[in-house]
């Protein structure tokens, strides 16, 4: 191929090239343009305000945790929070249903009946505001506005109501254990009647104390799942008058500390069956959060070492030489007694 030709097809491919890229640039900028907040940034996000008819709630992001204001900044559902967020960010204009202000009410977008949803950033910078009215003719829609646009417009997609309008102690994450069942490697179950230790050696849970032997693998992985899945039906912040006696904490009845691959190690604490309720309270050791968990849950840890440990298998029976069993039957008394004296 001569040169020419080959910075022809150079020159051809670089303006190809260029075409890709400002249509790529056209088209992600009339994407944007669609969008009710566009620029949105959810990463950008420290503060959201809810208010409504019924139900308020703030949530306000402490380095990268998200806190509960109302229910004494108790930790809040990350993925709950992200997924209402999201939402924010797909929000697109392109259907308005109406301008006329005296039709607000009818979708329930007026600041009396909306949900008001606001989200700010750093230096109290307005990210998003915006009302959520009620739902669309096809129940998977929803009427919003911006409280400075007369537009209402109908959004498709998931309900979006439902992912912010929800009384406060729904947002607080329920979760006791933070860490992951990968991450540990040794357990101590610190029962009444005989505690016992767990270790997990190349992959597999041993059991080291009392007797060191094998553990039953599908037990131990069942019981270890139940602990990082452990979930409260309640919990509550300790006031400073308030001791661990009245949740029959300061003695508990039993504790579980796992120890960790990052060289760290977090103790449960449990209290004994209340038995009104059928409920019990846990806490992590260390941290001034009580946790409200149902029986059947804690059932699942009430394990002793020995229903974990790993069956021998039988000894099988000493199998006679072919004919053996049918040569002693017809062995005579005599010749018993002759080959007994040889």
């Amino acid at each position: 191929m001569s040169l020419k030709k080959t910075i022809i097809l150079i020159t051809i491919l670089a303006i190809l090239i260029g075409l890709a890229y400002m249509m790529n640039k056209s088209s992600q900028k009339a994407n944007q343009e669609a969008l009710l907040f566009p620029g949105f940034d959810a990463e950008k996000a420290r503060f959201i305000s809810i208010k409504g008819p019924t139900n308020r709630s703030t949530l306000i992001k402490d380095a990268d945790i998200w806190k509960v204001e109302e229910e004494d900044e108790l930790q809040a559902d990350t993925e709950q929070v992200k997924q209402a967020i999201q939402t924010i960010s797909e929000i697109e204009t392109e259907n308005i249903i109406s301008r006329n202000p005296s039709k607000q009410q009818i979708f329930h977008v007026d600041p009396n009946s909306a949900l008001e949803v606001e989200i700010k950033g750093d230096g109290e910078k307005t990210l998003a505001h915006l009302y959520i009215g009620k739902n669309g003719p096809d129940f998977m829609s929803t009427y919003i506005r911006k409280p400075d646009s007369k537009e209402v417009i109908l959004h498709r997609g998931f309900h979006l109501r439902s992912r912010f309008d929800k009384p406060t102690d729904a947002w607080i994450d329920k979760s006791i254990i933070k860490f992951n069942e990968k991450d540990i490697e040794q357990i101590e179950f610190g029962r009444s009647d005989q505690p016992y230790i767990i270790k997990r050696e190349d992959g597999k849970w041993r059991i080291i104390e009392p007797e060191e032997c094998e553990a039953k693998e599908d037990v131990v992985n069942n019981m270890v799942f139940s602990l990082v899945g452990l979930r409260a039906i309640k919990l509550q912040r300790l006031k400073p008058d308030q001791s661990l006696n009245e949740f029959g904490l300061d003695a508990p009845s039993s504790r579980i500390k796992a120890s960790l691959s990052d060289g760290t190690s977090q103790t449960i604490l449990f209290s004994k069956l209340q038995e009104k309720s059928d409920q019990y309270y846990t806490m992590i050791s260390d941290t001034d959060v009580v946790y409200t968990v149902a029986k059947n849950a804690i059932d699942k840890l009430d394990k002793t070492w020995q229903d974990l440990k790993k069956e021998e298998p039988p000894v099988p029976p000493v199998q006679s030489e072919p004919g053996e069993e049918a040569r002693i039957k017809d062995i005579r008394p005599e010749e018993a007694l002759t080959e007994g004296s040889q």
